[in-house]
Formats: C-alpha cells, sequence, structure tokens
C-alpha cells in the first residue's frame, strides 16, 4: 500500500448584500493505492450484513441478495461498499422488531469517521427510532440512518417508516454525506422534535451537504422542517433536481425547509407543492 498527501488552494468568491467576501480554501487530499478489494456476497459468504461488515476490510464490497434483513447496522468506520443487487424495491434493512441493544435503534449508523467511499446503495431503511449514544443522553436522533463526523455516500435508497425525537429519518452531527436519486417518505418527528425526514447539526465546511435527483414526501414533525431542518450549518447546503411535496410541520416555521444556514442554501431546479404548517407563515421555506 502506497500513500500519496497533496495540498491545494481554490478561491470563491461569497456574494452577500452590499458587499463580498473571498475565501481562500486550502484542501489536502490523502490518495490511498491499494489492490482489489474482496467481494461478499450476502446471504451466500455471510448470513447477515452486519456479519459481513465484520468481516469485511477497507475496499471491499458487499452485495447483497434481495430480502427482507431484521437487523440494523454499522459501519464501524470501514471505507466498504454495501449495495443490493436488485434495488430497493425488494431489498430492505427493516429495524421494527430489533431489540435495542443499548444504544438506541437507527437502522444505519456512520459514527467512526467513514468518508465518501463508504457507500449505502439501493436499499429501502425502515424501521428505526432513533440512536441515543450520538450526544451521550437519552434523545433519539436519526430514526433510519445516523451519522456522527462522518461523510458517507448514500445512494438510490427509500428512508421511509421511520421515527425520531430529532430527525426521523436522517440525523447527521458534524457530517458531510451527499445524498443521491433518494427518497424520503413517511418519516415522523415525536412530540417537541424537528426535523421529520432529515436533521442536519453542524457540518464540516467546506465540504457541502448534497440532495440530488431526491424526493421528499409525507413527512411530518409536531414541530418545523418537516422535510429538512438545517441547524447552524457552516457549509453550503444543495439541493438540485428535487421533489419536496405534502410535508406537514406542526410549528410556524419550514412546512418542508427550515434553515438556519449561515453557509447558505442553494436550491436549483426542484419543486415544492402542497407542503404545509400549523401556524405561522412558510409552507415551503
Amino acid at each position: 500500500m502506497s500513500m500519496h498527501r497533496s495540498t491545494s488552494h481554490r478561491a470563491r468568491c461569497i456574494h452577500h448584500s452590499g458587499y463580498s467576501t473571498l475565501t481562500i480554501i486550502a484542501t489536502t487530499a490523502i490518495t490511498i493505492a491499494s489492490q482489489a478489494g474482496t467481494v461478499i456476497n450476502v446471504p451466500a459468504d455471510q448470513p447477515t450484513i452486519q456479519s459481513a461488515i465484520t468481516a469485511a476490510s477497507n475496499g471491499d464490497e458487499i452485495i447483497v441478495a434481495p430480502g427482507n434483513y431484521p437487523e440494523m447496522i454499522d459501519y464501524s468506520g470501514k471505507f466498504i461498499t454495501v449495495r443490493s443487487s436488485g434495488g430497493p424495491a425488494i431489498t430492505t434493512i427493516d429495524a421494527t422488531s430489533v431489540p435495542d441493544p443499548g444504544i438506541g435503534v437507527s437502522v444505519v449508523r456512520f459514527v467512526l469517521g467513514e468518508g465518501p467511499t463508504s457507500i449505502l446503495d439501493g436499499f429501502t431503511i425502515t424501521g428505526g427510532s432513533g440512536d441515543t449514544n450520538i450526544f451521550g443522553g437519552a434523545t433519539p436522533l436519526g430514526g433510519g440512518i445516523a451519522i456522527s463526523n462522518s461523510g458517507p455516500t448514500i445512494r438510490d435508497c427509500v428512508i421511509t417508516g421511520n421515527t425520531a425525537r430529532i430527525g426521523g429519518g436522517v440525523f447527521s452531527d458534524s457530517g458531510f454525506p451527499p445524498f443521491d436519486n433518494c427518497t424520503f417518505d413517511d418519516n415522523h418527528t415525536t412530540a417537541n422534535g424537528n426535523g421529520g425526514a432529515v436533521y442536519i447539526f453542524r457540518d464540516v465546511a467546506p465540504f457541502s451537504i448534497m440532495f440530488t435527483d431526491c424526493t421528499f414526501s409525507n413527512n411530518s414533525t409536531p414541530g418545523n422542517g418537516a422535510a429538512i431542518y438545517l441547524d447552524g450549518t457552516l457549509a453550503e447546503v444543495r439541493i438540485a433536481d428535487s421533489t419536496i411535496t405534502r410535508n406537514i410541520a406542526g410549528g410556524s416555521k419550514g412546512g418542508a425547509i427550515f434553515a438556519d444556514a449561515p453557509g447558505g442554501l442553494s436550491i436549483e431546479r426542484s419543486t415544492f407543492s402542497i407542503n404545509d404548517i400549523d401556524r405561522g407563515r412558510g409552507g415551503a421555506l
């Protein structure tokens, strides 16, 4: 194995009302060269997805056959691909019947520094009720997917039927996950919660959080931001080519999106329709 480190700089001009700032961003890239990884098939080689992750090494690919998998999975800091062979319509990770192991029940956990080569591809994610270990407290976070200090790649997934106090479908703390072609449907937060589908708490500048070709529908919260709640995000959050529809917030702000986003929120070629709030203004934003 060989490792090469390189440093580059890029400039970005940010225009605000009445003034501009020029930001110079230094980025360090670490490239790791290694041989192609091993393919592990579930259930042919390992009976469960988690047992395959446990057996895997960085660079390996886990291919999951169609079926319903009653488990919760943790990437354990590994840079691996977990993908279904048949897509989310016929491949489900369902934590409905999973007993709480003492850290809550998020269906998928990325909490040990996973990066862009930690890939989740082609699953329905359902039945989660939230991680209670991220902040060492009892508040359930991220029923479907819990992310902390990590930037996994999540694509072609359906996140549905999950609940939590904060982030019914997904909770991310200091993360930078891209979501590509994902559907967030019928996720909910419990009493005094926010972010029915997704709650982004802080992030890692200058990395952007991106939602591309995604659909947010039928998500709800008694608080704010039924589809997406942005809480103190310092990097730009980008939403492109997406549909946000029929989301309902019980609070007074953001039937679809609530944004406390100093880093900015960019929305391109996206459709908002039939989003609502019980009180106040801002059915969409």
